[in-house]
C-alpha cells in the first residue's frame, strides 16, 4: 500500500486500543507494509505526533526486532543531511571598511583591543600571538580557512574575511554595535550610508 492508501485506511478505521493497534501493525507487516507505512497509519489513527507514532511502532511486537536497525538508519540519514547542509555554506571573500580612522585620538585607539576581544572568534594578534604587525585575527590565522583579520588604512579599519555570507553579515553588524558602545562614536560603513565622513561622537565633551 502507498502512504496515501494507508492514511485513508487509518482515517476510516476507529481509533484502536493498545492491543488492537499492536495486532493491526502485525497485519500491516504481513501485507508487506514497512515501518514508515506503519508509522503513517499510527499517526493518523491515533491522532498523535510523528515522534510518538514512531515510538509506538518501533516498540511494537511487530517491529521491535528492527528497532536498532531503524534507529541507526535514521542517525545515518541525519548525519548525511548535516554534512550536506554544512557543505552548502559557501565560504567567500568578504570585506568592509569601518570609519575607525588612524587619526582618531589616542584615548580612542587605546580602547580598540577591547572591541576586538569582545567579538566572536577572537584569537589574538598575528600568527605567533605576540602582536606580529599588530594584525588582529578571528577564528583562524589561516586565511584559506574561515577567518577574519583587520588592517588599519587611511580610510579606516578594513576588515577582510573568508566566511559564509550570512555569518559575515551577523559578525559585521555586531562589531559595529560593540565598537560604537566602546569607542563612543557611531561606527559604520560610509559606503553604505550608515555614517558620514565626520565622526559622530556620542559624548562630544569627552572626545574633543
Amino acid at each position: 500500500m502507498t502512504i496515501e492508501q494507508i492514511t485513508q485506511l487509518a482515517e476510516k478505521e476507529t481509533k484502536k486500543g493498545k492491543t488492537e493497534l499492536g495486532n493491526k501493525l502485525i497485519e500491516l507487516k504481513s501485507l508487506n507494509c514497512g515501518i514508515l507505512e506503519c508509522i503513517a497509519y499510527v499517526r493518523v489513527n491515533q491522532n498523535c505526533s510523528l515522534l510518538k507514532a514512531k515510538t509506538i511502532v518501533i516498540n511494537s511486537s511487530a517491529w521491535i526486532n528492527k528497532k536498532s536497525e531503524f534507529i541507526k538508519h535514521q542517525e545515518e540519514q541525519t548525519l548525511e543531511f548535516l554534512e550536506a547542509a554544512k557543505s552548502n555554506k559557501k565560504m567567500e571573500h568578504q570585506e568592509c571598511n569601518l570609519n575607525i580612522r588612524h587619526d582618531l585620538p589616542k584615548v580612542t585607539w587605546d580602547k580598540i583591543h577591547l572591541v576586538y576581544e569582545k567579538m566572536p572568534g577572537w584569537i589574538g594578534f598575528g600568527k605567533d600571538g605576540k602582536g606580529e604587525n599588530g594584525i588582529p585575527y578571528w577564528f583562524s590565522y589561516n586565511e584559506n580557512e574561515k577567518s577574519i583579520f583587520a588592517s588599519v588604512e587611511p580610510s579606516g579599519l578594513h576588515l577582510f574575511a573568508n566566511m559564509e555570507l550570512n555569518e559575515w553579515i551577523e559578525w559585521k553588524t555586531e562589531i559595529k554595535r560593540v565598537a560604537t558602545e566602546i569607542l563612543e562614536f557611531k561606527v559604520g560603513e560610509i559606503v553604505e550610508g550608515e555614517v558620514g565622513h565626520e565622526i559622530e561622537w556620542i559624548n562630544k565633551t569627552e572626545n574633543k
